[in-house]
């Protein structure tokens, strides 16, 4: 992978995300900015990490909201350019002092290998859409990102290939294309792994499933990935939040294309779902007197004034004492650091398993989850399976002309 190319020569390579369906660090339905210095070795749901910068989009796909794409993008190139590009002089200062300050053998060891600090290069990792929309956004970001090197990897097998054809090419062929006048990059054709019989069979749904489920019984404390998965998420406390504004714990409630959700039926369309939580610097006004904060002519968050903090589980919702019951991973004190708090609903689903009590045992699943019988349990019907019938199977019937 060209990260692990990279730091090998670099102390840091930053991570520029731009696939909402399957990003590397994030679940998906973000944009980030991510700053690595450890290889990449494992898939995307084993090492998710907090960025350190992100957006939500809410979707998997930028096809519902292009503008809003570009934008996200465009904030965290200038967070790249202005944060992380070229580290500080004192940062820079300290990794030599530190260097300075080692015994004799690790020094050598550091000096032998010594890694490149003075600048933090970028990788951009774009979606796989390249046709129409896709290949305008794509050509959009290129002349913004001004890329030095760009990668292109050309498809060798037909998706109908047969078994037989998972030999490994003979001659793998790529090529390198120099800048010109057209094309001010260098331009490198490269072949896909090969397929093999042995590789994955999740398809891309099964991924952001597992992206999710890992998201949501993630440590976050923790400096290496790490889960905890001892209790179920039916039965983890959630947090409480308030949303009258002399409480400023929650300032606005954002529900993409939002106008097709009146007021009235705000409430029914958060409970249950998935919503990101959102530092805005200065949230907008609402244009409405009602108690809730959801306005449904209101902007959503603006990428230049507004960070994403992660995702969370809208619990269930107390309009009697109108606060909001939140489960999420995002340690309590970032959320007390960042209030208020917008929440930005947008069309991912949580996943079943994650509405599941896997520690139940089978008689106890079989009665329903967490004490709840299955016809009271919210968000999830069962059915059992009705036969229509006995099955009458002939088997004296004959092709005709053989009879």
């Amino acid at each position: 992978m060209l990260v692990n190319q990279l730091l090998e020569r670099y102390e840091k390579v930053a991570y520029l995300d731009t696939d909402l369906g399957q990003p590397e660090f994030t679940p998906p339905g973000f944009v980030s900015l991510s700053v690595v210095n450890e290889p990449i070795l494992a898939p995307a749901f084993t090492h998710l990490s907090q960025p350190l910068s992100s957006h939500y989009l809410g979707s998997t796909s930028p096809a519902s909201d292009p503008s809003g794409y570009l934008a996200a993008i465009s904030a965290l190139l200038s967070t790249y350019a202005l944060e992380v590009e070229y580290p500080s002089l004192d940062e820079a200062s300290s990794s030599r002092r530190h260097r300075r300050g080692q015994p004799a053998d690790e020094s050598n060891r550091a000096d032998s290998s010594r890694k490149y600090r003075e600048r933090v290069p970028l990788v951009i990792n774009t979606q796989g859409w390249v046709k129409g929309l896709g290949a305008d956004l794509l050509a959009k970001l290129k002349a913004e990102s001004q890329p030095s090197h760009i990668f292109s990897f050309v498809e060798t097998v037909e998706n109908g290939a047969s078994a037989s054809d998972y030999a490994a090419p003979a001659q793998p062929t790529y090529s390198i294309m120099p800048p010109s006048a057209d094309a001010p990059y260098f331009l490198a054709s490269l072949p896909p792994a090969p397929p093999s019989p042995l590789e994955s069979k999740w398809s891309a749904v099964d991924l952001r499933t597992l992206s999710l489920i890992s998201y949501f019984h993630s440590v976050q404390s923790a400096r290496s990935p790490a889960w905890d998965f001892t209790t179920p998420l039916v039965g983890v406390a959630p947090y409480e939040f308030d949303w009258r504004a002399e409480r400023r714990q929650v300032a606005q409630v954002h529900v993409m294309e939002g106008a097709d959700v009146a007021y009235e039926h705000a409430l029914h369309a958060l409970n249950g779902s998935v919503v990101a939580l959102v530092q805005e610097a200065s949230p907008a006004a609402s244009a409405t007197s009602r108690p809730f904060p959801y306005d449904p002519s209101a902007p959503l968050p603006f990428p230049s004034t507004s960070r994403a903090l992660g995702l969370a589980v809208v619990h269930s919702i107390s309009p009697a004492t109108s606060t909001l019951h939140l489960l999420t991973p995002v340690l309590a004190s970032v959320l007390a650091s960042s209030a208020p708090i917008s929440l930005v609903k947008g069309s991912l689903d949580l996943p079943i398993a994650l509405m599941l009590d896997f520690t139940a045992n089978p008689a106890e699943a079989e009665q329903g989850i967490a004490g709840v019988e299955w016809a009271e349990v919210p968000y999830l019907s069962v059915d059992a399976a009705e036969g229509a019938g006995r099955r009458r199977v002939r088997r004296n019937l004959m092709r005709r002309g053989q009879a």
